[in-house]
């Protein structure tokens, strides 16, 4: 078996010390720097949430002016739709009475 080397009471207080202190920094500056780091990453959730909403705005105001129009014409043709099937009717009564058949 190998021998231990035997350590002063003063090497090991000297040890014990810079344990202690790198233990301190390392704890201090480890809970700083994830405070900071999460500090960091809400404001760029921040910054980004607003450049997306910036940018998506005008987006919103096109898409709602697309909308409208689209029901709009929707129901134009249902009703022109309508008037159609209802002239097709009467032409159809209007044939048969005068015995015209189209095909």
């Amino acid at each position: 078996m190998a021998r231990k080397k035997k350590i002063s009471i003063e090497e090991r207080e000297k040890k014990f010390q810079e344990i202690k202190r790198r233990t301190e920094i390392k704890e201090r500056y480890g809970v700083f720097t994830q405070k900071m780091f999460e500090n960091l990453l809400e404001e760029l959730r921040i910054r980004i949430k607003e450049d997306i909403k910036q940018k998506l705005d005008p987006l919103n105001d096109k898409l709602d002016w697309l909308i409208g129009a689209y029901k709009k014409f929707d129901e134009e043709h249902t009703l022109l739709s309508n008037k159609t099937s209802d002239h097709d009717d009467r032409l159809e009564k209007i044939e048969k009475k005068l015995g015209i058949y189209a095909n």
